[in-house]
């Protein structure tokens, strides 16, 4: 498990390298997979040019494939299906999908320009891989075409960042492919969270606070992967759904109850158990020892305390959570705690 670990160190220590270089690489899973023509690599790596996906960038921001056109007017409009007398070609297992497009709008639907855009796929042979990064123009859109020999597919996600600032929290949405073609992900809401509060960085070895709202997140600092991120540096939305709807991993019709965004991606050191912890108010009023589940969304480099990959993108149930004595809280459980901080949200069983 420590050599599996000493793996997951050096893919989170590349990434976060690269992101403050605003050009980081995504590890979309274990499992890599090198095209022929470099427009994708192991586990998401930036191909040797560091250039996007095969393709020359437009002024809009919007990229197209050399020699393998797309239809532009379609991935600006943000069409989730194919044209009507369009005739896809047929793939034995998966969908054929030639690219796919999103727009990015803040709290108040204003476009976000400059957004760092990393397109994680899974083709039909399973080998998954992220394509070279896009970024969103001055009208928030953003658009990647799919290398020819991984246009059959089964699964497609985005990883969306603000390379500037860790106070716009960072999103993995995954994409419904439809029909095939070239879907859309459609408008893509990243919040700038605002009235963090913190304990001031003491004895590293023992637990901080980070508030922000309702929600707290204590934190052991020396037994999590910070690199080139500081204590001072995270940041956490404690999640407003009223006034921002579901974000885009969210199952609308049967969301979480309690939901916390973390920036930057950190995970606990190996059989770290206890150094990450969350609390929720008890918004749905359950009675006091009530357990519930508590979600997670995959990230670059997120395992589970079996060491299990949380695929980029999946929302998934990773740990558990008890209400408090008194009733007014959800706790992470004392003796497990959090294998990695993204969003976390808690659900009653």
């Amino acid at each position: 498990m420590n050599v599996e670990k000493n793996e997951t160190v050096g893919r989170l220590l590349a990434a976060f390298i690269l992101l403050f270089a605003l050009a980081f690489a995504v590890a979309c899973s274990d499992d890599g997979g090198e095209t022929e023509d470099g427009d994708t690599s192991p586990d998401g790596d930036l191909s040797p040019d560091g250039d996007s996906t095969d393709g020359d960038e437009n002024p809009d921001g919007d990229t197209t494939p050399d020699g393998d056109e797309t239809d532009g007017d379609d991935e600006a409009d943000g069409d989730a299906e194919p044209d009507a007398d369009e005739e896809l070609p047929a793939c034995d297992s998966g969908v054929y999908i030639r690219g796919c497009s999103g727009r990015v709008v803040d709290a108040t639907d204003t476009p976000r320009a400059g957004i760092t855009a990393f397109v994680c796929i899974v083709p039909a042979d399973n080998q998954s891989a992220c394509l070279n990064p896009v970024f969103t123009s001055d009208d928030g859109r953003f658009a990647a075409s799919v290398p020819e020999d991984s246009h059959c597919m089964s699964r497609m996600a985005v990883r969306l960042l603000d390379p500037n600032s860790l106070a716009v929290m960072s999103l993995v949405c995954p994409l419904d492919l439809g029909n095939g073609g070239s879907p859309s992900f459609g408008d893509i809401r990243m919040i700038e969270t605002a009235g963090v509060t913190r304990d001031s960085l003491g004895d590293a070895a023992q637990p901080h606070a980070i508030r922000q709202g309702d929600a707290v997140l204590t934190l052991i600092p020396d037994q999590l992967f910070l690199f080139d991120t500081a204590y001072e540096d995270i940041q956490i939305l404690h999640w407003d759904a009223s006034a921002h709807g579901w974000p885009c991993f969210v199952d609308a019709d049967d969301p979480p109850d309690g939901l916390l965004a973390v920036n930057p991606e950190i995970s606990a050191k190996a059989d770290a158990h206890g150094a990450a912890h969350v609390s929720f108010p008890n918004t749905a009023g359950l009675e006091a020892g009530t357990v519930v589940d508590l979600y997670a969304l995959g990230g670059v480099s997120c395992y589970d305390w079996n060491n299990e990959h949380i695929e980029e993108g999946t929302w998934t149930v990773v740990e558990s959570a008890t209400v408090s004595a008194n009733g007014t809280r959800i706790e992470s459980d004392s003796g497990r705690g959090l294998p990695f901080l993204t969003w976390i949200g808690w659900k009653r069983r």
